[in-house]
């Protein structure tokens, strides 16, 4: 999915067999487009697919067929059934809510994982991507058009690349490690904000400060959300040594699995600085709010013994005998002003202000 929340979906039914193919995401119109990439060591050919056309890998070449659309159920469907998948790996495929997992067959390895992106605002948005791996070819499956593989076309078309000397494992592998990089551009950006909130926490801590805080909060979790299944996929790979994967390819993902465990890293680090702006921000909320309340408490405290002096001469007793005096309205207000000096100066001594 592109988004994190959908105002229209379509979602399984339930009490519906194994393997039956339903459509899981926003809803969408029209066919899948399918796109084809074949190459050998010196020729590449790129073109537009029919969905009543779907090529078969050759032995001689690689082939590298995106699958744009996943809504398109028939589609999916013929080309499980070329490439002979499992139809409970059909099923995942049009389900753009299922969680990143691995499935290794005989013949195949499946692969889900999530691809995200930085909008204009700075939200995540994340789109499943299904990775299917067979001996001569790589499946990508998505929902929308694959312009995070963009780059990858361009290594293939390069005449003086070594990509195409090599397999659909190292093609399989460029994919995965595509997806990867955008984890790590999306950390980079992440710790960028986190500097700037830092700054302003420490400098001018406002209310939307605190909210841009949490805003950044969610996103970390939701790349989590996404990295942690990669990481243990990954590590599910290099622990079984699939035979689709020659031992080149393994060293690759090797270091794939290097860098998503330092976007991790990179998360739990941030969070727990994260945590401590807040804090810090709490912080300084409290401190001010205990400023205030000294300021108010010192002036109630001066208005205190001036209540009880005004409230003693406003009674209404008829024998009071100063207040017959001509001196005593002076006398008393420098009294009331002594009073305040005097409390001014123990509060300074004090060191309360």
């Amino acid at each position: 999915m592109r988004t994190s929340t959908r105002e229209r979906t379509q979602r399984k039914r339930a009490a519906l067999p194994p393997g039956t193919l339903v459509y899981v995401g926003e809803l969408a119109e029209g066919p899948a487009r399918l796109r084809a990439v074949i190459y050998d060591r010196d020729n590449v050919e790129k073109r537009v697919v029919a969905t009543d056309r779907i090529p078969m890998p050759d032995p001689a070449s690689v082939m590298w067929l995106q699958v744009e659309g996943v809504h398109d159920i028939d589609t999916v469907q013929n080309i499980g059934d070329l490439y002979g998948l499992h139809m409970l790996t059909l099923e995942d495929i049009v389900n753009t809510e299922h969680r990143a997992k691995l499935e290794e067959y005989d013949d195949a390895v499946f692969l889900i994982l999530k691809h995200l992106r930085l909008n204009a605002n700075g939200l995540l948005e994340e789109e499943n991507i299904s990775l299917v791996l067979k001996k001569d070819a790589v499946l990508s499956f998505s929902a929308h058009r694959q312009e995070m593989f963009d780059p990858n076309r361009e290594r293939i078309e390069a005449a003086n690349g070594r990509f195409r000397a090599r397999g659909a494992d190292y093609l399989f592998y460029t994919l995965v490690d595509s997806v990867v990089d955008g984890y790590v551009s999306i950390i980079e950006s992440f710790e960028d904000r986190l500097e700037e909130l830092e700054d302003e926490v420490l400098l001018r801590p406002t209310q939307a400060c605190v909210q841009r805080l949490h805003t950044l909060r969610r996103s970390m979790l939701h790349l989590r959300r996404a990295a942690l299944p990669l990481r243990e996929s990954v590590t599910q790979l290099l622990r079984n040594e699939d035979a689709l994967l020659g031992s080149e390819v393994v060293l690759f993902l090797r270091d794939v699995h290097d860098h998503v465990a330092t976007v991790l890293d990179s998360i739990d680090h941030d969070r727990e600085l994260l945590g401590s702006l807040l804090e810090l921000y709490m912080t300084h909320e409290s401190n001010k709010m205990n400023e205030v309340m000294k300021v108010l408490t010192i002036i109630a405290t001066i208005f205190i013994p001036l209540t009880f002096v005004a409230g003693v001469y406003g009674m209404n007793f008829r024998y009071m005998p100063e207040l017959e005096q001509p001196w005593s309205y002076p006398a008393v207000l420098l009294l009331m002003l002594c009073m305040t000096i005097g409390l001014l100066l123990f509060f300074r001594r004090k060191r309360w202000f």
